[in-house]
């Protein structure tokens, strides 16, 4: 068996065609797993939209006591949302209750509670009182009715 210079270039010919296949293959296998990387930050991309829009849409409020001179406090009732919240409620749900039901009746429902606004009511706070209460607010917003959070604010 002998090989020529037809043999010879032919085989050179194989080698080549086998190296661009491998490197075609190489890059084929490249290009889907970018696809598949590029699939995957658009879908990041679609969720992080989706819920920036929810929370935009979202009243997130909140309670906190807080003190002012030297004996009052107060339960400061706030919207740290991005969204107006709308018939707002709050319910003391506590036996040994430290907020004043004039106050609640007087203030509540809110008809709107807008982001970063805040509530004020006054805490009836003597010596066997009690350092916590239990409190839940209710209200309405862009992005649905009725949602609810309950609080255990503390002195």
């Amino acid at each position: 068996m002998t090989f020529d210079l037809g043999d010879l270039v032919a085989l050179g010919a194989l080698g080549v065609s086998v190296w661009a296949i491998w490197k075609t293959d190489r890059f084929n296998r490249r290009q889907i797993e970018f696809e598949r990387t590029a699939e995957r930050l658009n879908q990041l991309l679609i969720d992080k939209e989706a819920s920036e829009n929810i929370a935009q849409r979202q009243a997130d409020l909140g309670v906190a006591f807080y003190k002012i001179g030297r004996s009052d406090r107060r339960l400061k009732v706030f919207n740290k949302g991005k969204a107006a919240a709308r018939n707002v409620t709050l319910e003391e749900l506590s036996e040994d209750r430290l907020l004043m039901d004039s106050e609640i009746r007087r203030k509540f429902p809110a008809p709107a509670l807008e982001p970063h606004a805040v509530i004020e009511l006054i805490a009836a706070v003597h010596l066997s009182s009690p350092s916590r209460t239990h409190v839940r607010l209710t209200w309405d917003d862009d992005y649905g009715t009725g949602h609810a959070k309950e609080f255990h604010p503390t002195l």
